[in-house]
């Protein structure tokens, strides 16, 4: 009879036992995919900020440019000297 009940406790033990693994396997599982979540998460917000940050600075870049070009006449000789100089460089890279 002792043996019996001992039998019993030893099923119930391993019962909960098996029960507690996978309740623990559970939980971890699941803060890994929750921590690989965010760090994924975190991640990108950094990579979109950077992104942000950079087309802020090419905007501001390019606005300084823009301001600083002026409108210059030229002569009929100096657009006579930059066609030339442009179907020279035109030829040398073609030909």
């Amino acid at each position: 009879m002792a043996r019996k009940h001992t039998d019993e406790v030893d099923i119930s033990r391993r019962r909960f036992f098996g029960k507690s693994a996978r309740v623990a396997g559970g939980v971890v599982a699941a803060g890994a995919a929750a921590s690989g979540v965010s760090k994924a998460v975190s991640a990108s917000s950094q990579c979109a900020s950077r992104m942000v940050a950079g087309a802020e600075s090419d905007d501001h870049r390019q606005g300084r440019l823009m301001m600083q070009k002026q409108m210059v006449i030229m002569s009929s000789d100096e657009k006579q000297q930059m066609l030339e100089e442009i179907i020279r460089h035109h030829f040398d890279e073609v030909g």
